[in-house]
């Protein structure tokens, strides 16, 4: 009688691995097929997620008698922009308002499908008067975030900060630029 109970437990043991041994295959087919299907979807992933600006490098300042720094590399969209106009010259340059935040800076955003800057966030009422940019001013300004989608924030993508400037005491012959370098709105 044992035996016989012992024959009943082998034999359903052995039905048992032979029931896993049958479906061990299966199981590491799926497990590898679950494997290869989210190492190509994280890889598909990363490719969405990446910038439409990688490809464009980040370009660096002009150099010249007028420099413009920023006080950041990356700004996050609600973060304004610091902005550091340096005339390095005993010349004196003049440059109108009725430009970004109704300076006389210009952002430019990067735009990736006309492979060109654009200038974004002008003034509301542009009137531009001229300024001068004296010899040897170094001149901060705060550039306010600002986008046509919501007042309060940049749209992402990589800017620069512009200036057009000349001689003239009118600012007509503002032929002269000058540009800071590149930075990432995230």
């Amino acid at each position: 009688m044992n035996r016989l109970i012992d024959l009943i437990h082998m034999k359903r043991l052995a039905d048992r691995n032979v029931c896993l041994t049958k479906r061990m295959p299966h199981s590491w087919l799926t497990l590898l097929a679950l494997l290869a299907v989210a190492l190509l979807g994280l890889g598909s992933l990363s490719a969405c997620s990446s910038s439409p600006t990688s490809d464009v490098a980040v370009p660096t300042a002009t150099s010249g008698d007028i420099q413009i720094t920023v006080d950041r590399t990356h700004y996050d969209t609600h973060t304004p922009v610091g902005v550091t106009v340096t005339n390095t010259s005993s010349n004196t340059y003049y440059a109108l308002t009725g430009r970004s935040g109704c300076t006389f800076l210009q952002m430019q955003e990067y735009d990736t499908s006309k492979k060109t800057w654009v200038n974004v966030f002008g003034c509301a009422t542009p009137n531009p008067i001229p300024l001068k940019i004296s010899s040897k001013l170094s001149e901060p300004f705060t550039l306010a975030p600002n986008s046509p989608n919501d007042p309060n924030s940049w749209d992402p993508g990589l800017y620069r900060v512009a200036l057009a400037y000349g001689t003239q005491a009118d600012g007509s012959n503002a032929n002269l630029y000058a540009y800071s370098p590149g930075f990432q709105i995230s």
